[in-house]
């Protein structure tokens, strides 16, 4: 969905305070999974929300629907953005994928 602050996944949105709460308490069984998080979370953790905001607002889904009132409206169509996210994500995957 394209918010005012950028881009917000509704199920991690509609999950965000159970997550938040049980944060200490999940677990992650598989290990590259675990793995990809934990560098995912050390790249982005001390990044300012505005520096988070203003990489979002990069987003060409973002940028066609995040001025409509409904929410219906503001979905974005990912399949149609995979290669601009593979351009615009391109040096945070390279971080990802190499340790």
């Amino acid at each position: 969905m394209a918010f005012d602050n950028g881009v917000v996944v509704n199920s991690v949105m509609n999950n965000y305070f159970y997550l938040k709460s049980t944060k200490n308490s999940y677990n992650i069984s598989d290990a590259n999974v675990k793995n990809y998080i934990e560098k995912m979370f050390n790249i982005v953790k001390y990044a300012p929300l505005e520096d988070l905001i203003e990489i979002s607002h990069q987003d060409e889904g973002w940028k066609k629907k995040h001025n409509f009132y409904q929410k219906k409206d503001q979905l974005i169509d990912i399949d149609s953005q995979k290669e601009n996210y593979k351009i615009m994500c391109a040096d945070f995957i390279d971080i990802l994928n190499n340790d």
